[in-house]
Order: structure tokens, then sequence, then C-alpha cells
């Protein structure tokens, strides 16, 4: 009988979900917005020419990339003592988007609101 690792078999679609869940949720706008520039957090980074020029227009034109969390499931996201968006999903977005030449702003929001 072959068994599958709970590893192999739910991790990666659960953190491609959760990412996916993050970049969808762009689309939510109820709360206010905070802007960050978090180049110096993902360190040096070289953005990939080759997946930038595959964003959406908008995105290119603005430069930055909206992104939709609900800061209250620490330690994935959350607020630190000034109010800004804090965990290993930002730190992620952030040099995802590092990656990609833009910045990151982030919408608060009810989880409910960001996957409709």
């Amino acid at each position: 009988m072959r068994t599958i690792s709970l590893r192999k078999g739910l991790l990666a679609p659960a953190a491609l979900m959760t990412v996916a869940a993050l970049v969808l949720g762009g689309c939510a706008n109820n709360e206010t917005d905070t802007a960050t520039d978090k180049s110096s957090a993902a360190g040096d980074v070289t953005v990939d020419e080759a997946a930038a020029a595959k964003l959406p227009q908008d995105i290119k034109d603005a430069g930055v990339i909206a992104i939709g969390i609900d800061p209250t499931y620490p330690p994935n996201e959350y607020k630190d003592a000034n109010g800004a968006p804090i965990g290993w999903e930002v730190e992620l977005m952030d040099a995802m988007a590092a990656k990609l030449g833009v910045k990151t702003t982030y919408t608060v929001a009810k989880f409910d609101n960001i996957i409709p």
C-alpha cells in the first residue's frame, strides 16, 4: 500500500493557495492602505525581467502590487508596535515583489472579504 507524506501531499498545495490568496486578496479594499518599501528586508534582489514583463500592465504602470491581509493570524501576518504589517507571509510577498521590481501595498481586511 502506498502512502502519501503530509509534507509532500499537503504542504506545497497549501503554501501555493496561501500565496494565491494573498495576491488575489489585493482586490478587497475595505480599510486603509499601508504602503511599504521593504527592499532592504528582501535583501539585494536582482529583478527577474522576464517575470516582471508578465505582470499585468496596471501593476507595471503603478510599480505597486496591492495585497489584502488579515493581520490577526500571527506568525503568518500581524502588526508590529507601529501598526506596520509583519509576518512570514508579508516577508514572502515583499520578496516576491522585489524580484518582480515592484513595491507592496497592504490593505487590511477581514479574511472573509479577502477571498469572496
